[in-house]
Parts: structure tokens; sequence; C-alpha cells
């Protein structure tokens, strides 16, 4: 099964906060800043998509509201 548009990033937001979640239990005292960097990396991310999924619905709704004959 394909996903596009929103379901597809939504999607992939939640795998991408779960694999943020699992490299957080990889830490440990010494030797792990580049798992530091990697979670940095992909919280960046997902609020990217967040963002972009925002922009999505705004202009999706917008769109609609305007083309409306009410």
């Amino acid at each position: 099964m394909h996903l596009k548009g929103n379901q597809y990033t939504l999607e992939h937001i939640i795998h991408l906060i779960r694999e943020i979640d699992y490299l957080k239990t990889q830490i440990q005292p010494h030797d792990t800043g580049h798992i530091y960097t990697t979670i940095s990396t992909l919280q960046q991310r997902v609020e990217t998509l967040m963002s972009e999924s925002e922009k999505e619905d705004i202009e999706f709704y917008g769109s609609y509201l305007s083309d409306s004959d009410c």
C-alpha cells in the first residue's frame, strides 16, 4: 500500500519519532555523541515535516473556503 500526501507525512513523522525514542535508549555516559547528533537531526526533520504539513493544510482549507459560493 502506498500512502500519499498528508497521510504519508504523518506516517513518516510517526516513524521518525519512534526512531528518536529508540535512539534515546542507546545513550551511554560517554562515546555516544553521534547518537545525540542523530537525535537532533531527526528532531529537526520532524519539526520541518510538521511545519510543511501545517502549510499544506492551510493552503488546502484556504482554497476550499475561497472557492465556496456562500
